[in-house]
């Protein structure tokens, strides 16, 4: 007779049978679970629990926290230790109106000069004439001013730029149609490229304010001139006739230097000479005709002038009534006239047929 186990035959046998049964059962999941997940989990949930991953996974591979919590304060900046960004100013711009100015940089440079180097170069330069070095006292002394950027016609105003600002009603006719060999000038097309001639102070003034631009002052008009290196004229230090249209073999005026020929006996086009181009690239700053400035006259200014930014005296005396500079000479002067520090005045009212205008602007606006 086979004798049954005591265990298998009792009620509370039974149930620990259970009990063993599923503690083996509960012990083999267990088992496959964690040679599934290759270990126990930490019991933590968010980003410090189910999304925190080993340190030994590569960048590529770390997931991303969507219930990372926003922080209830900004961080403190760090400072940056690069050195700030300046724009720089393009070199050549075209403005509303169509006209290609030049940049001149902000920076020193020295303005006037002595009596005594202008008379020199008088007396090589006026043929057949008697120079006196009292005329060139209202240059001295020489002088460091500094100038803020601004930019500068490339070429002297042309009857087409000018005839548009006459079209559009802000601007007079010249006093004179013609110039001093041409009859028909203004308004003859074939010289639509020369500059205008035979305005006055007030006209050169409104153009360039309908052009949203203004005269240059005396200072910004040498600057434009001479340069940082203190040069004579725009090209150097040495007169030479084939670069600017001055009275030569072509002129009949007191002081004509014959060894020279420009090739005009009246004024050229606006962009002739680029041989003589200052060195911010600027046309017939020397010569062709002589070009308005901001300023009262005054000659001894440059004794009081300030040092930055001069924009002249508030008044001038000149005979009878108050004169503005006038720079740069024109066709009908001997060379010497043609120096970048030479001054000269005019009455606001008077015009010629070589007087003509140039406009600047500051970057920003006027």
């Amino acid at each position: 007779m086979r004798i049954t186990p005591p265990f298998l035959n009792s009620r509370h046998s039974s149930r620990i049978l259970r009990i063993v049964l599923f503690g083996v059962i509960g012990f083999i999941v267990v088992a496959v679970g964690i040679s599934m997940t290759g270990g126990l989990s930490t019991g933590l949930t968010g980003s410090a629990g189910v999304n925190q991953t080993s340190k030994t996974e590569t960048p590529a591979e770390l997931p991303i926290a969507t219930d990372a919590p926003i922080p209830t304060e900004a961080p403190i900046p760090i400072e940056s230790t690069a050195p700030a960004i300046v724009p720089t100013l393009r070199v050549e711009i075209t403005d509303a109106k169509d006209v290609s100015m030049r940049l001149v940089p902000a920076g020193e440079f020295t303005m006037g000069g002595t009596a005594e180097t202008a008379f020199i170069e008088c007396k090589k330069l006026y043929i057949g004439g008697t120079c006196v070095q009292d005329w060139f006292l209202d240059e001295e002394p020489a002088h460091t001013v500094f100038l803020d950027d601004f930019y500068m016609d490339a070429h002297e105003v042309s009857n087409a730029a000018y005839r548009e600002c006459v079209n559009s009603g802000a601007c007079l006719p010249p006093r004179n149609d013609g110039s001093e060999t041409r009859p028909s000038y203004f308004s003859d097309p074939q010289y639509d490229n020369y500059p205008v001639v035979n305005v006055d102070w007030d006209m050169a003034n409104a153009y360039c304010e309908w052009r949203g631009a203004r005269l240059p002052t005396d200072a910004e008009w040498e600057k434009a001139a001479r340069g940082l290196d203190g040069r004579i004229y725009p090209w150097g230090n040495s007169f030479d006739g084939t670069k600017a249209n001055s009275c030569d073999s072509n002129c009949a005026g007191e002081g004509a230097n014959r060894n020279y020929d420009d090739g005009y006996a009246d004024t050229a086009p606006v962009d002739s000479y680029p041989d003589g181009v200052s060195v911010y690239g600027i046309f017939n700053l020397a010569g062709n005709v002589w070009e308005w400035a901001a300023d009262w006259y005054g000659p001894t200014y440059y004794t009081v002038s300030l040092a930055s930014n001069p924009a002249g005296p508030l008044s001038s005396d000149f005979a009878s009534g108050e004169g503005r500079v006038v720079r740069g000479g024109s066709w009908t002067n001997f060379g010497d006239v043609l120096r970048a520090t030479n001054r000269y005045q005019f009455r606001p009212i008077y015009y010629n047929s070589s007087l003509g205008i140039r406009c600047v602007r500051s970057p920003g606006g006027e």
